[in-house]
């Protein structure tokens, strides 16, 4: 009797060791495609764990939206067998709180929103297989604390991460070359990044609206930031460059407001527009040689700047590139600009006073308007056009000071200046007795002119401090000009001898400039 229940019993367990295999596996959809197996679905819920054979066949793969909005699905283990995870395969599942995939794994690619808007998932684990995450992958888990970037991963796509609100720390490996575009954007709890050593492009927006991120370190290896890349970070407070950014883009440290410095690599030759708008705390910048160009609004409102030295291989300032910079007193040009952009100085009222060097053809449109403190202003001898309203409300405007021939005044250019001297020099062309409205002298006079003491001169009178030149030739029709002598006017005059005038049948003399 003993012996048939024996019988019976091992029976009936077997019969349960069978049948549980089957009663797990029916939970899952999925179909095959040759010699593998693909799930497509899932019926169950709580935990999951991914066979790794289904009737005999390997699970190699999980469709796109297998599990998708399956609110009621909270961690999943994938096995080894799995080598492709579809677009979209876990995405919106709310509940979803721990992801494994086996180290072993053969997987290389996590796909196009796999894992987005699962907002209660705070663990992954990855396999040092995968080299790509997708576009998307993992945007909106906003629960997500805890992340090891696989060793081998080289490609983070666009919005792979953002909106992960809750990341404190970012360790990107080495593999990287690429970040994505706003691959981290509104990651709101991020504090550090530390960003490997071969990453070539970040993407736009790449760290966009990060808020609590407060300094960024960018390797040599960087060659370009992307349009708005740490666009209103507001808790950065510095930035380095590496030596190997040539490009940075378009609003890329727009409204940074805590920005207090930045450290530009020796590449950096393309500061692109609004770069760097509205960094309200940014009081130093110190360019580096190799810049050629600042766009249009690149340091507007940077309300705390107080000082700016333009490089000489700066060609064009763009149009209001430093507008509203109030404290901005202290202004060096290099001596190959040749455009001054509209607006380019507008409304910096800490100005008093500005030198336009030679090489500058062209002054924008309002260049200068509503510097209410700037007093006096050099213009070098190059420049042909001042574009309307470009010193319109300098109301403290007293002297301006033109090197060159009269160049063609636009509309309005002293517009609410009321107390005005526009002096040029008496051996420049084109001057009338107004200019812009304004009326006109000569920055300095000769006068006096014949025998001195037995020597023929000159008396020069004009401002203290001024420097001239006097030249000689003797034959206008054949000029060869040579050197006398510079002089420096002091006490409102400087006179002026020739000692050897005797030794020639006829001299003449130039004034200019040195």
């Amino acid at each position: 009797m003993n012996t048939k229940l024996n019988r019976i019993l091992a029976c009936l367990l077997g019969v349960v060791v069978l049948t549980l295999p089957n009663a797990a596996n029916a939970q899952f959809n999925y179909s095959t495609n040759h010699d593998s197996i693909i799930i497509t679905g899932y019926t169950g819920s709580g935990s999951a764990t991914i066979p790794d054979m289904i009737a005999g066949l390997p699970v190699t793969s999980i469709a796109a939206k297998a599990f998708y909005t399956n609110g009621s699905l909270t961690s999943v283990t994938i096995p080894g067998s799995v080598t492709n995870i579809g677009s979209f395969a876990f995405a919106s599942c709310s509940n979803l709180a721990a992801f494994t995939i086996a180290l072993t794994n053969g997987i290389t690619n996590i796909g196009s929103g796999v894992f987005q808007n699962c907002s209660s998932l705070t663990n992954v684990t990855i396999p040092n297989s995968v080299i790509s995450i997708g576009s998307s992958a993992f945007a909106g888990c906003g629960s997500l604390t805890d992340l090891t970037f696989p060793r081998n991963l080289a490609v983070i796509g666009d919005f792979a991460f953002s909106t992960c609100s809750d990341f404190t720390n970012l360790v990107i490996p080495d593999n990287v070359t690429n970040i994505g575009t706003q691959a981290f954007a509104s990651c709101t709890g991020l504090t550090v990044v530390e960003v490997g050593t071969n990453v070539e492009s970040v993407g736009s927006g790449a760290f966009m609206f990060c808020t609590s991120l407060a300094s960024v370190n960018i390797p040599n290896s960087v060659t370009s930031l992307g349009d708005s890349t740490f666009q209103s970070c507001t808790s950065l407070t510095n930035a380095t460059l590496g030596n190997g950014v040539v490009k940075i883009g378009n609003s890329a440290f727009y409204s940074c407001i805590n920005l207090t410095e930045v450290m530009f690599g020796n590449s950096v030759t393309d500061i692109g527009n609004d770069a760097f708008y509205d960094c309200t705390n940014l009081a130093n910048i110190i360019f580096p040689d190799s810049v050629t160009n600042i766009g249009n609004y690149a340091f507007s409102s940077c309300t705390s700047l107080t000082g700016v030295c333009i490089p000489d291989n700066i060609i064009s300032l763009g149009s209001y590139a430093f507008y509203d910079c109030v404290s901005l007193a202290n202004i060096v040009i290099g001596n190959h600009v040749t455009s001054l952009g509209a607006g380019v100085f507008d409304s910096c009222a800490s100005l008093t006073s500005i030198v336009i060097p030679n090489s500058v053809i062209s002054i924008g449109g309002s260049a200068f308007s509503f510097c209410g403190n700037l007093t006096n202003a050099t213009i070098g001898s190059s420049v042909t056009n001042v574009g309307n309203y470009a010193f319109s409300s300098c109301n403290g405007l007293i002297t301006i000071y033109f090197q060159g021939n009269a160049p063609i005044p636009g509309a309005s250019i002293f517009s609410g200046v009321n107390n005005l001297t526009v002096s040029y020099l008496p051996w420049t062309a084109g001057w009338s007795v107004m200019f812009g409205g304004q009326s006109t002298k000569p920055l300095v006079n000769v006068s006096a002119v014949g025998i001195h003491e037995n020597q023929f001169g000159f008396v020069v009178t004009g401002p203290n401090g001024f420097v001239f030149v006097v030249q000689a030739c003797t034959n206008l029709d054949n000029s060869i000009w040579s050197h006398m002598v510079t002089n420096t006017i002091a006490g409102g005059l400087s006179d002026f001898t020739d000692p050897q005038w005797t030794n020639y049948p006829a001299r003449f003399y130039n004034l200019s400039l040195p």
